[in-house]
């Protein structure tokens, strides 16, 4: 589920005048007091949201619209430590066949697999699990660390589809991880791009992707020592999605062609001319008419 907003204006100067700025940045105090409060650790669905201003002109049928999806841009750069891989080239076919096996029954947003390490005896069961977010959060954090301790993916439902760059959700996840877990330092995400019943049945043809990402730009410290991350806590919201020109700005759906009266008329009149000219009267001329 996406969690958001949607504001219809009554006249085309109204939409003009809403305020986007204010707009997105009241959502990302939204988004950033759940992720403080704990909401997104009970609902991981509260990390995606978005925001729709819309104005439907009845009389003439074209519609506007505005789609924004909310995302935290930190003021402490993120660093990538290793470049997207894919998935098949991190793990095994089985290994990946186990995730999204469980991944099909419980779809969640965001989650986290836990991979044993080779030097766990559960490596050789193979026994991958998948964790939620509160599950995750109630896990003590040298239980987490270790030689044997497993390896952990933080993964998320990815709409992207270029090869180099992960989606926009990753943002605000990243943002969530950074601020939940200040114990976390290098983290592996799982961009999950595939359909789950799909890859359960041909584990070798996931387009899923692999990221290494460094979230602070210190040492990692303890929950204590970190004081709740509040260093973490800067940010800006973008999100405003440009239109079909490549520009920041609303959309337009014109569809007079499909509720005018009048034009539907006229459509259908000249389809009989053309019907009648087909059946009857090849040489009349409809243009005439």
């Amino acid at each position: 589920p996406f969690w958001g907003q949607l504001f219809n204006a009554n006249t085309v100067e109204e939409f003009k005048a809403f305020n986007k700025k204010r707009m997105i940045d009241d959502e990302g105090k939204a988004l950033w007091k759940d992720i403080e409060s704990g909401a997104c650790t009970e609902d991981p669905s509260r990390l995606n949201r978005f925001l729709l201003i819309s104005y439907a002109n009845l009389k003439t049928h074209r519609y506007y619209y505005w789609f924004a999806f909310p995302a935290l841009n930190p003021a402490k750069v993120l660093t990538v430590e290793k470049p997207m891989q894919p998935l098949s080239g991190r793990f095994s076919p089985e290994v990946i066949g186990q995730i999204f096996k469980q991944h099909a029954r419980k779809a969640d947003s965001h989650f986290v697999v836990e991979v044993p390490s080779e030097k766990s005896a559960r490596a050789r069961e193979g026994a991958v699990k998948l964790l939620d977010l509160k599950a995750f959060s109630r896990m003590p954090p040298s239980a987490r660390k270790g030689p044997s301790s497993p390896i952990y993916l933080f993964a998320f439902a990815d709409p992207a589809t270029l090869k180099e760059y992960p989606g926009w959700p990753l943002r605000n996840y990243l943002m969530y991880l950074r601020y939940c877990f200040p114990d976390l330092d290098v983290i592996e995400v799982l961009s999950i791009r595939d359909r789950c019943i799909d890859i359960a049945a041909d584990s070798k043809s996931t387009k899923s992707t692999v990221l290494s990402v460094r979230l602070r730009d210190g040492p990692a410290k303890s929950a204590a020592a970190a004081g709740g991350a509040t260093n973490y806590g800067e940010y800006t919201t973008t999100g405003w999605e440009p239109n079909a020109k490549g520009r920041l700005g609303a959309r337009l759906v014109d569809l007079k062609s499909v509720f005018d009266p009048k034009t539907l008329a006229r459509t259908s009149a000249d389809l009989n001319l053309k019907l009648m000219r087909w059946r009857s009267l090849p040489s009349l001329d409809t243009e005439m008419l």
